[in-house]
């Protein structure tokens, strides 16, 4: 069987492969070699660096080759094809590259003195510190992709010639200004790709340049918007409140550390706001910017003002599938600005332990203490008989709200807020970060036009998934007010529990007794929430699923809610629900005991 190992060995075969350093003992050579003879493993050709270890010290610097791939004789003799490639030594470090000269160039432009409010001098500096920035990334990282094969090539002609001149001075000191070097830039190159590819499951594992490099061309082909449908066809070618104590904490003050600790929160790889500066930047550069950062953001919270250039975002356009021809089509992102970040993560932690006690059980998502298999089980557990045809009449509906996170009314939000007693200094604290906001569209790589927001909680806020539940738990209030109705039956597996619907986020599931009082009370709730919070049903995509109804109602069914009938297996939450198979009883403990208690 055709064998290939590679990998860190951490031993030489030969003194060849160790210059400097205390010589490898003829026990060390002979050890490796004799496995490698027994085994029939032969070294595969390479390129790239002859000594892949480097001991990182200038007074005593050791070279070693430690790693290498190794071919089996069944894979020479099946006359497989095989080359090795290693980068300098030490080019894989963990650390992005850090400039020694980034700080001091923040600091001299940091000086600049400005008049204003604290938003207003954090904005204007970080406006004019921009400009020496670019310039310094011009100096250092320009052509960063040209400058690194450079650097690895005189790196990789100083080691053959360092391994058939072991005794030349001159090379052997060079070669750790070439190896940092080396290093320094392809770290670089390969950070600088990675920003573009955005391709976060590979934070620390594959550092293939080359791969980064393919994704930012796919991902920019897979982006581009051509044109865009519009809605007309035509195309675009160019009350229960929360108890007094969780009031107070709403809106006492805040720590130094407690205004600090979101920008250390926030990814270095999310993308920027309009600014153009990432929580990267503000990590490095902290102890020269944190004060007017903490300032800035003491400044909003004292004044409730917002400067506009702080809650300016841009709307990236991502498509839902390969073929997106409709507005409709694309998921709006919004990229917010840091500072903005900040702030509104600070709202959010406050808003936080409010949510459990707010929050319905039927809503599993984004409150400490839920999960999302609580749901999926129940779902499960509901639909499971569907599949037979002796069976009592019973109804799931299965409800897609268009574009939810966008369609929120702001009127409707701040009455939400006042109905469930948050004390009114908090409330405008949230108002103002929601409603003062200007948007611009990123399309093709540039920026269009700049126009103010009418609605919506913008994707990518850190506080809009806690709003979005506040809105939707009136939602769950309101259908359980109107179960209440005599003329409302629940679901045959829901009545002891009186579970009405599901939810998780936007994701609604619905659920009655399959007769017409019961399930024109569910659509009645739907037009009323529609009409007071702007969420609208998206009847295209919603689905309902009946079972044991006779054809004649299913009929009337049908043509009141305008939904098609969906069929089993369904998706929700993204795995199948069944409506014949049973839940084996493993499955069920692990769903835990909340899940044995519904059932």
């Amino acid at each position: 069987m055709p064998w290939i190992i590679l990998g860190d060995f951490n031993c030489v075969k030969s003194p060849a492969e160790k210059q400097l350093g205390v010589p490898p003992t003829w026990y060390e050579l002979k050890d490796f070699s004799d496995c490698c003879l027994a085994l029939g493993l032969h070294d595969a050709q390479t390129t790239g660096c002859y000594y892949t270890w480097y001991s990182n010290s200038d007074s005593n610097p050791v070279w070693c080759k430690l790693d290498r791939v190794l071919l089996n004789n069944d894979w020479l003799e099946a006359g497989f094809h095989c080359t090795a490639h290693f980068n300098p030594p030490g080019c894989l470090s963990d650390h992005s590259p850090d400039h020694p000269d980034f700080i001091p160039t923040v600091e001299r432009r940091w000086g600049l003195n400005v008049e204003g409010t604290p938003q207003f001098r954090l904005c204007r500096k970080l406006k004019a510190l921009k400009s020496s920035l670019k310039a310094f990334n011009n100096m250092h990282y320009s052509h960063i992709s040209v400058r690194a094969k450079e650097a690895d090539l005189a790196l990789q002609v100083a080691q053959t010639h360092l391994e058939s001149n072991p005794g030349d001075v001159t090379v052997r000191d060079s070669l750790g200004d070439l190896r940092k070097k080396a290093t320094f830039l392809a770290e670089a190159e390969r950070h600088f790709y990675f920003q573009k590819a955005k391709i976060h499951f590979l934070k620390q594992g594959d550092r293939n340049t080359k791969f980064f490099h393919d994704m930012v061309k796919r991902n920019a082909a897979r982006n581009s918007i051509m044109a865009i449908t519009k809605a007309d066809g035509s195309i675009i070618t160019s009350a229960r409140k929360l108890p007094r104590n969780s009031l107070i904490s709403t809106h006492r003050s805040w720590s130094h550390r407690q205004r600090s600790k979101p920008v250390f929160q926030i990814s270095d790889n999310k993308a920027p706001g309009p600014d153009g500066y990432t929580s990267c930047f503000f990590k490095k550069a902290w102890n020269i910017v944190g004060d007017l950062v903490c300032r800035a953001v003491t400044d909003f919270f004292r004044s409730g003002r917002m400067l506009r250039q702080l809650n300016h975002t841009i709307i990236a356009l991502v498509p839902k599938s390969e073929h997106s021809p409709s507005v409709a089509d694309y998921r709006p992102i919004s990229c917010c600005n840091v500072i903005y970040k900040v702030i509104t993560k600070i709202i959010a932690d406050r808003l936080s332990p409010a949510l459990m006690q707010l929050i319905d059980r039927s809503q599993a998502a984004f409150v400490g203490g839920r999960n999302i298999t609580d749901n999926i089980f129940l779902a499960q557990e509901m639909v499971r008989q569907y599949s037979r045809k002796r069976i009592s009449p019973r109804c799931t509906i299965n409800v897609d709200l268009r574009k939810a996170f966008d369609s929120v009314s702001w009127t409707f939000l701040s009455r939400v807020l006042h109905g469930y007693g948050f004390p009114p200094l908090f409330i405008s604290w949230i108002m103002e970060c929601v409603s003062t906001t200007s948007f611009s569209v990123a399309l093709n790589g540039s920026l269009h036009g700049h126009f103010p927001g009418k609605k919506g909680l913008r994707q990518g806020d850190p506080m809009s998934p806690a709003l979005f539940l506040l809105c939707m738990e009136y939602f769950s209030r309101l259908i359980k007010g109107s179960t209440t109705n005599s003329d409302f039956n629940f679901h045959p597996k829901c009545e002891k529990l009186k579970i009405t619907h599901l939810l998780f986020a936007d994701d609604l599931m619905l659920f009655s007794r399959g007769d017409l009082p019961s399930i024109r009370i569910l659509m009645e709730c739907l037009q009323e929430f529609r009409d007071v919070s702007g969420l609208a049903v998206n009847t295209a995509k919603s689905n309902i699923f009946t079972a044991g109804i006779q054809n004649d109602t299913l009929d009337e069914v049908l043509a009141m809610t305008e939904f098609a009938r969906g069929h089993m297996p369904v998706r929700y939450l993204g795995i199948p629900l069944s409506g014949s198979a049973a839940l084996s009883h493993r499955l069920l403990a692990a769903g835990g005991p909340n899940c044995r208690l519904y059932l």
